[in-house]
């Protein structure tokens, strides 16, 4: 069964709040449910062979302990939206919508090749690059004990206020 990230979030594009905790969590469960997708013909053979430099550079969709951002999910829904700065000339031509970001976790847990895999205005990408590049360490990804690169996506949501009649006008 493949995990299929786009039509996910596109079947479930009311489920978000920043960036959609659903979406995370069932990518969890899916990750502790599959081993690791590297090609593998004959796994005895493989893991009793030695590791060669192509594998231990290889980047993981899963793994049996997933990369942590330190402190938890909470804390990364917190990080994000602290840092977030909606660019002036998006807010002013009133540009919204989610963009998702998809990076490597590294061995020694820092963020790396971030890159955007659904686009919704160059404005909006920018930021949501910057922000996940500044990612402080996480806590790396582990199979069969051993640290490994771990390949990440997330949605980041910039959603202008809506005005209502309480409390005036959008900020």
């Amino acid at each position: 069964m493949n995990f299929n990230l786009v039509s996910f979030l596109r079947r479930h594009a009311g489920i978000v709040c920043g960036f959609s905790a659903m979406f995370l969590a069932a990518n969890t469960v899916a990750a502790k449910k599959t081993a690791n997708v590297l090609p593998v013909a004959d796994s005895v053979a493989v893991e009793s062979a030695a590791v060669s430099a192509a594998e231990e550079d290889s980047v993981y969709l899963t793994a049996d302990v997933m990369p942590e951002f330190p402190g938890g999910m909470e804390a990364l829904m917190k990080y994000i939206s602290e840092h977030i700065v909606y660019p002036k000339a998006a807010l002013q031509k009133k540009i919204e919508g989610r963009v998702l970001v998809s990076f490597v976790i590294e061995k020694d847990g820092h963020v790396s090749n971030a890159t955007v895999v659904r686009s919704v205005h160059p404005l909006l990408d920018a930021e949501a690059l910057r922000v996940v590049s500044a990612l402080s360490q996480w806590h790396p990804a582990t199979v069969k004990g051993k640290q490994v690169r771990v390949k990440y996506s997330i949605p980041i949501a910039f959603r202008l206020s809506k005005p209502s009649a309480k409390n005036g006008p959008a900020k």
